[in-house]
Formats: C-alpha cells, sequence, structure tokens
C-alpha cells in the first residue's frame, strides 16, 4: 500500500470516528431528553392518581348527601304540615287572648 492509499483511508477512518462522535453526543443528548419525559410523566401519573382518588371520595360523599336530601325530601311535607299547624294554633291564641282581654276591658 502507497502512503496516499494510507492516508486516504485513514481519513475516511478520522470522518468515521467523528460521525461517530456526533451520533454518540446526539444519543446522549436523546437520553437526557427521555430522562426528563420519563420524569415529568412520572409527575402527571402522580397527579392523576391523586385526582383520581379525590374523585371517587366526592362520589363516595356525593352518595351520601343524595340519601340524606331523600330522607329529608321524604320528612318535608309532614314538617311543613306541622309548621301550618303551629302558626294556626299561634294565631288561634292569640286571637282568643286577644278576645279575652277585651272582654275584660268592656266587662270593667
Amino acid at each position: 500500500m502507497s502512503e496516499e492509499s494510507v492516508a486516504f483511508r485513514l481519513g475516511a477512518v478520522e470522518r468515521a470516528v467523528e460521525k461517530i462522535a456526533e451520533a454518540v453526543q446526539e444519543i446522549a443528548h436523546s437520553t437526557t431528553q427521555i430522562a426528563r419525559l420519563e420524569d415529568r410523566h412520572a409527575e402527571t401519573r402522580d397527579a392523576m392518581e391523586r385526582a383520581f382518588v379525590e374523585i371517587r371520595e366526592s362520589k363516595a360523599n356525593q352518595v351520601k348527601l343524595d340519601e340524606r336530601i331523600r330522607l329529608i325530601e321524604i320528612e318535608i311535607p309532614s314538617l311543613m304540615e306541622i309548621r301550618t299547624q303551629i302558626n294556626r294554633a299561634v294565631w288561634g291564641l292569640t286571637g282568643l287572648v286577644g278576645v279575652a282581654i277585651v272582654g275584660l276591658v268592656i266587662v270593667k
């Protein structure tokens, strides 16, 4: 082999090594980006899990509230009837007291 041939081949090897070095740097950069994305993904996954736990707890609380509202709705008509009767009794007693006072004033 001649010196020119060796020099040509050595140049080709140097260029190939430079390309490999650039590719290794790109791989290192890409690996760093993947690691960052994996961290973000883990944070997002954890946040979503916390959100789903909160949603499940909220649904459980909603079921309890729905049951309480249903019971209250059952009781409201009778409570309103009792309130009406109490109002009538108070007004009736007020009327009787008023008539009694007027009766006492007239008698004297």
